[in-house]
């Protein structure tokens, strides 16, 4: 019985973690997801969806080319071939041929992909660790919150989490090789079929790395780093070099033969993009572990001997100096490749327009200000466990001379660095937080194991005290005392492991003695002690995680309904580009207008946010995509940024020409929160954009006389309560074209007319579409002209037409004519259409953009011009 369980206890728990991770990714978001149809989260699995959906039709071809985004230029696609091969493959063999039932198939995908990440966890920790460490670890992967689970959830089908489902588990296929492999030769290890196929494995595991994300070739980088520590330190460790060397190279070159295939899906070495830059990193890396090999052969053979005492110093520094060598001879040879290459250590710090974007965010920064809270929301208790434990694997790497925890480390570091340059590894540290916490869990856990075996009471009882108060302060919130967590309790905890792991004499946990010795206590309070420091690890590390993570699974993040039913109503009543949407394109040239778009083809301009969206569910091709193709600048390139921030109506149609755009798509968040990262991207500037656009911040304030806004505390009335700060808008925003879109309906513009509103943001709370609206009505109206809007929230997403105009002309002797047309929209709002114009030498002529007769529009004149 006892060896029953010990051989097969991991089995259950494995088995809870995974129902534990269906439920939090599956069944929790299960309503968001299955709405008033079957949506995705987010934007790009909209664009996965429609790279499926080609397939499909196609199948097997897939589309590496699409004229149907970034008009009027088309672009090239990075999203890998897994994905949409995995999802084509598995929706056409349930029999899914309608739209809906397809999709009713591919949210599930992140799902399967988030569970199956908790086997790979289990692999890679318990080949690195042990059985035991590798099924905490398991078990946090499956709760952890934050980016890895919004990622692997129902209804958000991106490679993001087949990402870290795949390198996780070409690490832990490449550590099982190394441990299968050791004690042994390598010559006699690949005579054998199991142990050859192992690495053989690691290499197609890599290879679907790749497939799931070209830039995954960055992989290939932290496994040489780690064989050249190997090398570096091989009398160190007493590692075998030669079976190193083997499975490296058996793993690089079957992982090339696996990526070869989609290697030239378009010209040139890119490494975002599926080109024979990947195949060369993969072959390069080999060769560079084979010339590793080379030089300890040559050791071997005595070739160093001459040198008496320096040999021990000489082997490493020929190591280190071919590897000098060969960075040198790279540049020099080919710079442009070294640079690509470069370019992939650098932690890309943000710069302007870039910063605008969630993913490549410093992480631990708010304002310019290091914060932790971001650790908390994307990693629960996990990272506050996985800092000490890289500590851990570093003491563990150095004096007990573990090479596999190198790997660890390697990989643990690297991720961290990236993590703290860009946001977008947070749903790769999730898993290395998961692995790292419960490496320090585990370690607690035979620290404290052996503190009962040695009968060392007072430090139980100590311990055991600070363990209650630290399941205490998680109980109340980690919100409110993570700074008392972070500061005094876990530093505690970590100077008592420091201290008690110099006494530990072996990596497993005497369980059985410690049940033993618990049973001779009973009822005493030193086995009540004893059950509180072995069971608060666990405990902490994984309720306050677990809650975290059952909180935000509630919602997936999905399209809006007013976003949903103005799309289809655009693909319901405006032209049909003339484009087959499931043909499969002959490629442009790069950089150039696409010279195959039929003469009926056109451009949707909205915010880049919105194209996947555009694409996938209205079928119109869109100016700009979250590829952040088609954004501009005022620097020359035309864009959306530089069309919604025009200061006037000619230049806006002047990037309207030059774009072929026919249809611009305005919602309230590009009208207020948005606003700022397009003057951004505009001006290329965030100081700029907050001096144009901006005054600073204001107060909007409640009082007996209504709402009202102010930049001075001082001028709000006693009897008044304050709603919210904002970043007051300045007059120049309200010269922009977003804001005569949005803010004023389109209000005395020439070539726009509105032909369609979704249904409000609100009609009952106060928004910041009111809030804006109210700004202007109160500051800044006189100066800008157009007459004031009414102070309610209006239409989430607005559609218009670029339009020709017509023709309104006449004689007078008065100095200025006026105009005004009154209009009502599809949600039954009534608004007045304005236009003035000055006299010349008795002669006045209006360009008007509505039509009386306009049959396909939503927003319907209901009297003449008058």
């Amino acid at each position: 019985m006892k060896e029953s369980i010990e051989k097969f206890w991991h089995i259950p728990v494995l088995i809870i973690a995974i129902a534990v991770s269906l439920y939090l990714r599956v069944l929790n978001p299960w309503n968001s997801v299955f709405s008033w149809t079957v949506l995705f989260s987010g934007n790009d699995p909209w664009y996965y969806y429609r790279l499926i959906e080609n397939c499909i039709h196609n199948f097997p071809q897939r589309l590496w080319f699409d004229a149907f985004t970034y008009y009027p230029f088309g672009t090239y696609l990075h999203f890998g071939p897994f994905l949409v091969y995995f999802s084509s493959i598995l929706a056409i063999l349930v029999g899914a041929n309608t739209s809906e039932s397809i999709r009713s198939v591919l949210v599930f995908i992140p799902a399967i992909g988030g569970t199956l990440l908790i086997l790979s966890v289990y692999l890679f920790t318990k080949e690195a660790f042990n059985k035991r460490t590798g099924v905490i670890s398991a078990f946090l992967t499956a709760i952890v919150p934050g980016q890895l689970l919004h990622r692997s959830m129902l209804g958000f089908n991106d490679h993001h989490i087949w990402e870290v489902f795949w390198m996780i588990t070409t690490l832990g296929i490449f550590l099982y090789s190394i441990n299968l492999w050791e004690g042994r030769g390598a010559k006699e290890n690949i005579k054998r079929k199991k142990r050859l196929m192992a690495p053989i494995l690691a290499g197609i595991s890599f290879g679907m790395y790749l497939y799931a994300w070209a830039p995954g070739f960055i992989l290939a980088f932290m496994i040489v780093l780690f064989v050249f520590f190997i090398f570096i330190f091989k009398n160190y460790f007493s590692f075998e070099t030669a079976n190193i060397t083997y499975i490296s190279v058996i793993t690089f070159l079957t992982a090339a033969v696996v990526y070869s295939p989609f290697s030239n899906t378009m010209p040139g070495f890119v490494t975002m993009h599926y080109t024979v830059f990947q195949l060369i990193i993969l072959f390069g890396s080999a060769g560079v572990v084979a010339i590793f090999y080379g030089i300890d052969i040559l050791q071997r053979r005595g070739y160093y001997r001459r040198l008496g005492e320096g040999e021990k110093f000489a082997f490493p520094a020929t190591i280190l100096v071919s590897t000098v060598v060969i960075i040198g001879v790279v540049s020099t040879l080919s710079p442009d490749f070294f640079s690509l290459i470069s370019g992939i250590f650098r932690i890309i710090q943000p710069a302007e327009g870039q910063l605008t974007i969630a993913e490549v965010q410093p992480f631990f920064s708010r304002q310019d200000v290091f914060d932790s809270l971001p650790a908390w929301i994307n990693f629960g208790m996990t990272f506050f466990f996985a800092i000490p434990a890289v500590i851990y694997i570093f003491y563990s790497t150095v004096v007990r001379k573990q090479p596999n925890h190198l790997l660890v480390l390697i990989v643990s570091v690297l991720m961290l660095i990236a993590l703290s340059g860009q946001n977008r590894f947070a749903y790769y540290f999730g898993a290395i937080s998961a692995i790292l916490a419960g490496v320090f869990v585990d370690l607690l856990l035979k620290i404290y194991s052996n503190y009962t075996i040695e009968r060392r009471t007072q430090r139980i009882y100590v311990i055991a005290g600070l363990w209650i108060l630290t399941v205490i302060l998680v109980m109340v919130g980690v919100e409110k005392t993570l700074p008392f967590l972070i500061y005094f309790v876990i530093p505690a905890i970590v100077i008592d492991a420091a201290i008690g792991i110099r006494k530990l004499k072996s990596d497993d946990v005497p369980l059985w003695e410690v049940v033993h010795i618990l049973e001779r206590y009973r009822s005493s309070f030193a086995a009540v002690a004893i059950v509180i420091i072995l069971v608060s690890p666990v405990f902490t590390s994984a309720y306050p995680t677990y809650k975290s993570s059952e909180l935000q699974s509630k919602a997936s993040g999905a399209i809006n309904k007013q976003w949903w039913d103005s799309l289809v109503w655009l693909r319901n009543n405006t032209p049909d580009p003339g484009l087959d949407y499931y043909a499969i394109y002959k490629p442009g040239n790069m950089g150039e207008k696409y010279p195959y778009y039929p003469e009926t083809a056109y451009g949707v301009m909205s915010w880049w946010d919105y194209g996947h969206w555009i694409t996938a569910i209205a079928h119109r091709i869109p100016n700009a995509n979250p590829f952040q193709q088609g954004i501009g600048n005022k620097n020359g390139t035309a864009g959306s940024a530089p069309f919604f921030t025009a200061f006037n109506e000619k230049e806006a149609n002047r990037i309207a020409d030059e774009l072929g755009m026919k249809y611009v798509i305005s919602d309230v968040e590009m009208a207020t929160g948005k606003f700022y990262a397009m003057a951004t991207w505009a001006e290329n500037s965030l100081s700029r954009a907050g001096s144009i656009y901006y005054l600073g911040e204001a107060y909007v304030f409640a009082s007996r006389g209504g709402i009202g806004i102010t930049p001075y505390l001082a001028n709000i009335p006693q009897d008044a309560r304050i709603l919210t700060r904002l970043n007051m808008p300045s007059e120049n925003y309200f010269r922009t074209m977003e804001a005569r879109f949005h803010i004023f309906d389109g209000d005395g513009l020439e070539h726009y007319r509105m032909i369609y509103e979704s249904k409000f943001e609100s009609e009952q709370f106060i928004t910041m579409e009111v809030i804006y609206r109210l700004a202007y009505n109160l500051y800044f109206e006189p100066a800008v002209g157009t007459p004031k809007p009414e102070i309610t929230s209006t239409g989430y997403v607005k559609i218009f037409e670029y339009v020709k105009g017509g023709k309104i002309a006449g004689n007078t002797s008065a100095n200025e004519v006026s105009l005004e047309l009154k209009l009502k929209t599809n949600q039954g709002r009534d608004i007045v259409y304005h236009q003035k114009k000055k006299v010349e030498n008795g002669f006045y002529e209006f360009t008007v953009p509505y039509a009386q007769n306009c049959t396909r529009c939503a927003v319907i004149p209901e009297s003449p011009y008058l």
